[in-house]
């Protein structure tokens, strides 16, 4: 695994966190 593939993934893991994040956050508020 070269390190170049590692940070892409790392990234991707991080958009994914951040989508998920958002996601609750809309449905936290539109359950309000």
């Amino acid at each position: 695994l070269k390190l170049n593939d590692l940070s892409r993934n790392h990234q991707k893991l991080n958009e994914f966190k951040r989508k998920q994040r958002e996601y609750i956050e809309l449905s936290r508020k539109r359950r309000n």
